[in-house]
């Protein structure tokens, strides 16, 4: 789940089964709601990074980093200004939003990425805080994943055959997404600290080399008449053999 990759992965299901067997159910109950939240920040956390990777057009990059998508919308905002921030009057500050800068100076192009920035944010600010509940929350369950097939099989030792058929099911259906969910919080604390120190960073960008580095492929693009992200990246990327352009794939059509 981390953020070092542009693939959208399936989402995996980690809600607790429910076999209305008191003593199993019972064992499994308390997980339920962190669990849920734990499903629910990571996935809006992984939704928003793809989508400012999207929006700064670092979709195309092989393992794209979050800190990728901040070089990538930092090329995109210098090439709406021939690589003169003082249009936009961007600003690098230490903390939420990092970036300030006045949208109405940018390319059409790039007013997605502003909004796909914002986005991201409020995704980071309730992750952040739910990181730091989360593992105390789960400890005692993913601790006891060897012994739950054991206690299962105690607990429905006087059970009638049909019962105890569906209370082992319903254990191991819970003790698989109780690994899953384990996985899932340990990638997810990792996304956390990659882009928390990615952010930490981001002031790097305003020394003098750096800043010189993100305006002249903003002055290279601008005079290309190169505003569209992908194509910006494609072209104007320091690292060329990181593109991939097999990863610039059209979104699936929505259901009906």
């Amino acid at each position: 789940m981390g953020c070092g990759g542009s693939k959208k992965k399936t989402k995996i299901n980690i809600e607790m089964e429910v076999c209305n067997l008191v003593d199993i159910d019972n064992m499994f109950s308390a997980a339920a709601e962190p669990l849920a939240t734990l499903d629910k920040v990571s996935h809006k956390l992984n939704k928003h990074i793809r989508k400012l990777k999207k929006a700064a057009g670092c979709h195309i990059i092989k393992d794209a980093t979050f800190k990728d998508a901040l070089d990538s919308m930092l090329y995109c905002y210098s090439a709406s200004t021939d690589g003169d921030f003082s249009k936009i009057n961007l600003e690098i500050v230490p903390e939420k939003p990092y970036v300030n800068i006045e949208r109405h100076g940018l390319k059409p192009e790039h007013h997605h990425i502003a909004d796909a920035w914002n986005d991201m944010l409020e995704a980071i600010e309730e992750s952040v805080a739910k990181a730091a509940e989360l593992p105390g929350q789960l400890k005692e369950f993913f601790e006891k994943i060897p012994d739950f097939p054991s206690q299962a099989k105690s607990a429905l030792e006087n059970a009638n055959m049909i019962d105890k058929a569906r209370g082992i099911k319903c254990c191991a259906t819970n003790v698989s997404r109780l690994t899953a969910a384990s996985k899932i919080l340990t990638e997810f604390t990792k996304t956390i600290a990659e882009v928390t120190q990615a952010l930490a960073s981001f002031a790097s960008k305003c020394t003098s080399e750096e800043r010189a580095k993100i305006e002249k492929i903003g002055k290279d693009a601008h005079k290309d008449h190169v505003y569209v992200p992908k194509d910006i990246i494609r072209k104007f990327w320091p690292d060329p053999t990181k593109i991939d352009l097999t990863l610039d794939k059209p979104p699936k059509p929505k259901k009906k």
